[in-house]
Order: structure tokens, then sequence, then C-alpha cells
């Protein structure tokens, strides 16, 4: 499936307290990718692992997409998340070891970002699931694939690169703060994990 671009505007103040409506890839819509590529490797038991989506706009705005694809296609969503705990490869351990310890059934789990992603994996594979033949995973951001050793994460790859140009581009150039910008479109990057 290709990358899906959708223009989402959102108000926000710069560093300058102007108001400001920058376009960006809809969070939503590039998590429904990832929802639609469980749904099509007919994964039915579907967890999302999270923390702090209160302070995270676009993070609440993936699981929100992410849910809403679920919902379309019948298939319910159990959350794992803590407002308390950091973004980190422990806490995706932790959250991971709660879900499972809940006997829940899952055969797919959806990371906030990538380095969730690898503490559940870690977990996963401590507890000698097999991957994705027991339990698919993916995550989100794309910073997994420099250090992937064992396994190639699945994730939604974000071009973090250009994202820095536009925004160096806006600091440089005070008068482009006033007019939309169109950032680079997330992509799924398909692993070895589902």
């Amino acid at each position: 499936m290709p990358p899906s671009v959708v223009n989402h505007s959102m108000a926000f103040s710069s560093l300058s307290r102007l108001p400001l409506r920058w376009k960006v890839t809809a969070s939503a819509a590039a998590a429904s990718i990832t929802a639609r590529h469980f749904i099509e490797r007919g994964y039915r038991k579907i967890a999302d692992v999270g923390a702090q989506l209160d302070t995270d706009l676009c993070a609440a705005q993936r699981l929100e997409g992410f849910s809403s694809v679920l919902a379309e296609a019948g298939v319910s969503l159990h959350r794992e998340t803590d407002q308390d705990l950091p973004r980190t490869r422990e806490t995706g351990q932790v959250l991971t070891q709660r879900l499972l310890d809940r006997n829940q059934p899952v055969d797919a789990i959806y990371c906030l970002n990538d380095s969730i992603a690898a503490g559940c994996l870690s977990y996963l594979y401590s507890r000698d699931f097999r991957i994705p033949d027991d339990v698919a995973v993916a995550g989100f951001n794309g910073t997994s694939r420099d250090y992937a050793v064992r396994t190639n994460l699945t994730t939604q790859d974000v071009d973090r690169r250009e994202i820095g140009r536009c925004a160096a581009n806006l600091i440089v150039d005070q008068n482009a703060l006033r007019n939309p910008v169109d950032l680079v479109p997330d992509k799924l990057v398909v692993g070895t994990t589902t």
C-alpha cells in the first residue's frame, strides 16, 4: 500500500508567539495504515501499548485513527497504557508484561514508538514467543531501523531529517511562519515482526 498523505491543520504558537497553522501528515491517517496492515495479515486480537498519551496530541491522534480502523473491521482493541511511565524500552517491557499477565489473548501489539516496541519484543522473546507467529509487533517513528540486528521491526517511518529541515527553514525565515507547510508523509516499513 502506498504511503497515505492527509493534510491536517493544527494551530499552535511559534517561538515568536505568532499564531501559526502548520499542515502535517495526520497522525490518525498514519496509524490507520498499520491497523489495516494488521487486519490484512489476519490479526484479530490486537493490543496497544503506550505511555504519556495525555501529553502528546499526535500519539493520541494515532491511537484514535488506529482504533477507529479496527472498530470499522469489527476488531476490538485492548489497551495497556501508563501515563506515569516514560516512553522507553523498559516501559515497553513493563507494559507488555502487564498486558500478558491479564491473560488477554493477543496476536498483535501496536506500540506508541519504536523504543517501546523494542521493549515489547524483548519481553516477548524472554518468554519464548515466536515473532510474528505467536504475536506480531509494530512500532512508530522508524528509529529502530538503524539498529536492527536480530529483528527488523515493522514501523511507521517518519522522515525526521525532512521534518528537521522544514523546522529549521521556519526558524530562519520568520515570514514562512505565516504560511502552511506540508511535511513528508509517513510510510509503513514492513519488517519481520508482522
